[in-house]
């Protein structure tokens, strides 16, 4: 039984680790995005428009999906959060960490959200 136990923990952190990984490759595609975004702004300085507005466009889309990438690692670590708060009733110390931990990632999360969703055609990607 806690060979069980150690083998789904084993199991959580391995996925953990992936998806750590994920949020490191959107943190490098948001990277890639201002150093896009940047390379624009100097286009635009130089007179080139329609060079400036290409970089706007591979900003916007990169933007996207490092933000679809996050939002999905964000959504997992969620679930992990919820599972902590289930498994941990009748532990008041655990029962609080969970709670704390649990809108920390909820909140997280929603962050995230709000920025994907401000990504609009047209809009000006920030």
């Amino acid at each position: 039984m806690e060979e069980d136990i150690l083998a789904g923990e084993a199991r959580t952190l391995n996925d953990s680790l992936g998806y750590i990984l994920a949020v490191i490759g959107s943190v490098l595609l948001s990277f890639g995005a201002t150093a896009l975004q940047r390379d624009g702004v100097c286009l635009a300085l130089a007179g080139d428009s329609a060079g400036a507005r290409a970089a706007q466009d591979r900003v916007r889309r990169l933007r996207l999906l490092a933000g679809a990438i996050l939002i999905g690692a964000l959504g997992y670590f969620l679930c992990l959060a919820l599972r902590a708060a289930e498994e941990s009733a009748g532990t008041p110390e655990a029962e609080a960490s969970a709670r704390a931990n649990l809108w920390a990632s909820f909140l997280v999360l929603l962050a995230a959200l709000i920025r994907f969703l401000d990504l609009k055609p047209g809009q000006r990607a920030a």
